[in-house]
C-alpha cells in the first residue's frame, strides 16, 4: 500500500482517539488527496494501441484508393481525419458522460494522423527534404498538445517521437544533433515535474540518455563515459533531493532505478586501468567538454547543497556512504581529467589515477556491503540481492583479470560463495527478529 493511502486509512481512527481533531484530519487529506489519484493506465495504454491501430488502418485506406484522388482530395481527407479525432475527443471531455481514457485515445489517434498527414502532404507536392525533420515537427505536435490539455500520453508519445528523430540523425546521417537536448530539458521534463509523472519523468530521462549517448558516439565517442557517469550522478543527487520532499517525491523511485544503473556501469568500466586511461585523457573536443560541463556542475551542484543543507548531523551512515562515494567518484575522476591536462606526468596526475582507479574497484564493493545491511534491515530481499550482485561481479572480474591461477580464481568463487551466504542468513536474522518484536 502507498504511504499516502495508507496515512488517509488511519485518519479516522485517529480522530477517534482523540490524537487529531477533525480539522486537522480535513487539512491532511486536501494535502495528500491528490497525491493518491493514479491514472487508468490500463485503459489509456489499451485506448492507446487502439488509437495506433485505428490510425494505421486509416492510413492503409487511403493508401489504396491513394493514386487515383485528386490532390485537393487527399489534402481534404487529410485534414478531415486530423480535425475529426482532435474534434471527437473534445466532444467527450465531460468526465460525467465518457471515460477520460477515451479522450486520451482519441487525441493519440489523432496525433498519429498528424504524422500521417505529415507524410502524405509531402508526397503529395513531391516534396523532397530531409526526412528526419518530419520527426521533429510530429513530436512537436504531440508535445504542443501535452502542454495543451495537459496529457502524459502526448508526453510520452513526444519523447518516444524525440527519439526517432535524434535516431535517425545520428544512425543514419552521423550528425549529433545537439538541439534534441533543449526540446527535452526545456519542453519534457518541465512538463513531467508540472504533471507530477514518474512515467513521464522515465520517459524524458530515458530519451535524454539515449540522445546524449549517440551524440558523443558520433562526434566524441572518448568522453561518453564521464558525460555518462555525471548525468547519472546528477539523477542521483536529485533523487536525494526529492527524497527529503524538497521537490517532486513522486520521482524519487524513478531517478534512483535510472541514475543507479548507470552509474554502476561507468564505475565498473572504469574500473580497468585501461579503460579509465583512455577516459582520463579524452580528445579535446571543445563541444564535448561544453556537455560534460552541463552534466557535472550541476551534479556537482546538487550533492554539494545536499551535504551543506541536509548533511551534516541529518544523514545516516548509509547515507553518507552512498552519496559520499558517488560525489567522491565524480570528483576524483573530473580532477584527474583536468590534471592530466596540467602536467601530464606529474605526481599530482598519477595520485589522481591511482585514486580514481581505486575508488572505482572499491565503490561497488562498499555500496553493495549496504545494500545488503539496508535490504535486510528493511525486508527488501531485492535490495540484499543487489547488494551480493555487486560484490560477486566485482570480485569475480578482478579475480580473472589479475590472476592466471585456477587455484586463485577458485578462490574468488569461495569468496562470493561466503558473501552470499553469510547475506542469506543475515537477513533472514533481520526476519525473524523483525517478526518477533
Amino acid at each position: 500500500m502507498k504511504p499516502q493511502r495508507w496515512l488517509l486509512g488511519e485518519l479516522d481512527a485517529w480522530v477517534a482517539e482523540g490524537l487529531i481533531d477533525a480539522q486537522q484530519a480535513a487539512a491532511l487529506r486536501r494535502r495528500y488527496a491528490s497525491r493518491t489519484h493514479s491514472l487508468p493506465w490500463a485503459r489509456i495504454i489499451f485506448s492507446g494501441i487502439g488509437a495506433v491501430l485505428l490510425g494505421l488502418g486509416l492510413i492503409l485506406l487511403f493508401a489504396y484508393n491513394w493514386a487515383a484522388m485528386h490532390k485537393f482530395a487527399k489534402l481534404a481527407v487529410v485534414f478531415a481525419a486530423l480535425i475529426g479525432a482532435h474534434g471527437a475527443a473534445l466532444a467527450v471531455r465531460d468526465p460525467a458522460r465518457f471515460h477520460p481514457a477515451l479522450g486520451e485515445g482519441l487525441h493519440l489517434l489523432g496525433t498519429v494522423l498528424f504524422g500521417a498527414g505529415i507524410w502524405l502532404v509531402a508526397q503529395i507536392y513531391h516534396m523532397d527534404e530531409h526526412y528526419p525533420d518530419a520527426f521533429l515537427i510530429w513530436s512537436l505536435g504531440a508535445l504542443a498538445l501535452g502542454w495543451a490539455r495537459p496529457s502524459i500520453a502526448q508526453g510520452v508519445a513526444a519523447c518516444v517521437l524525440i527519439g526517432l528523430w535524434h535516431g535517425s540523425e545520428a544512425l543514419a546521417f552521423s550528425a549529433p544533433n545537439h538541439w534534441v537536448l533543449p526540446l527535452l530539458l526545456g519542453g519534457v521534463v518541465p512538463l513531467a515535474l508540472w504533471l507530477r509523472s514518474p512515467v513521464l519523468l522515465f520517459m524524458a530521462l530515458v530519451t535524454l540518455y539515449f540522445s546524449v549517448g549517440a551524440s558523443l558516439a558520433v562526434f566524441a565517442s572518448d568522453w561518453l563515459l564521464p558525460v555518462m557517469l555525471s548525468l547519472a550522478c546528477l539523477l542521483l543527487a536529485l533523487r536525494a533531493i526529492a527524497e527529503r520532499g524538497v521537490w517532486f517525491p513522486e520521482g524519487a523511485g524513478t531517478l534512483s532505478v535510472l541514475g543507479y544503473p548507470v552509474y554502476f556501469v561507468c564505475v565498473y568500466l572504469l574500473s580497468f586501468p585501461e579503460v579509465l586511461g583512455e577516459v582520463i585523457e579524452p580528445g579535446r573536443e571543445p563541444l564535448a567538454l561544453l556537455y560534460l560541463a552541463c552534466v557535472a556542475v550541476p551534479a556537482l551542484g546538487a550533492w554539494g547543497w545536499l551535504l551543506a543543507r541536509h548533511g551534516t548531523g541529518r544523514w545516516t551512515l548509509s547515507q553518507w556512504l552512498h552519496g559520499g562515494l558517488v560525489l567522491a567518484v565524480l570528483v576524483v575522476l573530473l580532477l584527474a581529467m583536468l590534471a592530466v591536462h596540467v602536467d601530464e606526468h606529474g605526481a599530482g596526475f598519477v595520485a589522481l589515477a591511482g585514486a580514481a582507479l581505486i575508488l572505482c574497484n572499491i565503490a561497488p564493493l562498499i555500496h553493495g556491503g549496504v545494500f545488503i545491511v539496508e535490504g535486510s534491515d528493511a525486508g527488501r530481499p531485492g535490495l540484499t540481492a543487489l547488494g551480493c550482485v555487486l560484490i560477486a561481479v566485482v570480485v569475480v572480474t578482478r579475480y580473472l583479470d589479475l590472476f592466471d591461477s585456477l587455484l586463485m580464481r577458485s578462490l574468488a568463487f569461495f569468496i562470493v560463495g561466503a558473501i552470499v551466504f553469510w547475506a542469506g542468513n543475515f537477513y533472514q536474522r533481520k526476519q525473524a527478529a523483525r517478526v518477533a518484536s
